[in-house]
């Protein structure tokens, strides 16, 4: 058996640069990197998306300017009257 340690990969940024060795990273350092990075008005949330025509996204902009709110605002005041017409518990986030 050789005595040699076994040679580090090494990745080539670009053919211009030199090689550089690789840094191997666990996943659960990325994970915990990027949850320390979430917005303190975003923690314990989860995001709610939908997919809508161009026409219905410019007059929800529309009238958010117009009473000088946001989007998200209006959102969350169109799903607490869904909820409270289904005599559910509305939530009142906005």
């Amino acid at each position: 058996m050789s005595s040699q340690a076994p040679k580090r990969k090494e990745r080539r940024v670009s053919r211009f640069t030199k090689s550089v060795p690789a840094i191997p990273v666990k996943p659960t350092q990325i994970l915990r990197e990027r949850t320390s990075a979430i917005a303190p008005s975003r923690q314990n949330k989860r995001q709610i998306a939908g997919y809508f025509s161009q026409d219905l996204h410019k007059e929800l902009a529309t009238l958010a300017a117009k009473e000088g709110t946001k989007l998200q605002a209006l959102v969350g005041e169109a799903i607490d009257l869904l909820l409270h017409s289904r005599g559910m518990h509305t939530f009142g986030e906005r």
